[in-house]
């Protein structure tokens, strides 16, 4: 299963899981780094719960059955379980790839290539085929933001304009 790295010295923090190759898409070789935060959650499943288990955990992060680790379906059934029983949603794992991705399509529209390379795929070409429109509504609400920010502006010089040829002719304020 996963090994992980901390940082040098006694006690220090995980910083990346490091997953082994067979176990990622691809057979890529991956570190993902860790969250500080995360890290501390870790290290407390680590320190307080995962020595609770005995002499069976044998280095695992997730033991399993006879000092084996816990099999990726065991935990696939565990994460779907858990997520119908806290909000009522039936997923599997490979559905939280995608809503990974357009979650972070969503607050990074056009930005395929991180997508990539957290997905795994050897190709932006398959990236783009499979999530391209994922962010459409997030690039409208920017272009919107965009949009109202320059007629803020537009509108200002505007006023500004009238305001001024009406002192000069003497007509009073211009409106708009």
């Amino acid at each position: 299963m996963a090994g992980i790295r901390r940082g040098v010295g006694k006690d220090q923090p995980i910083t990346h899981v490091i997953p082994e190759p067979r176990e990622v898409k691809n057979n890529s070789a991956i570190e993902w780094p860790i969250p500080l935060n995360s890290a501390m959650k870790l290290d407390k499943w680590l320190k307080e719960y995962h020595a609770l288990l005995g002499e069976t955990v044998n280095g695992w992060l997730l033991p399993g059955k006879a000092g084996q680790h816990r099999s990726i379906s065991s935990i696939q059934t565990v994460i779907a379980a858990e997520v119908d029983r806290m909000i009522g949603v039936r997923i599997n794992p490979h559905l939280l790839r995608h809503f990974a991705a357009w979650l972070f399509l969503k607050h990074n529209p056009g930005q395929y290539e991180p997508v990539r390379r957290i997905l795994g795929h050897r190709s932006i070409a398959t990236t783009i085929a499979f999530y391209t429109g994922l962010e459409a509504d997030s690039a409208a609400g920017r272009l919107d933001d965009v949009v109202l920010r320059e007629r803020r502006v537009t509108h200002l010089i505007a006023t500004g304009a009238f305001a001024k040829r009406a002192r000069a002719t003497g007509r009073g304020k211009g409106r708009l």
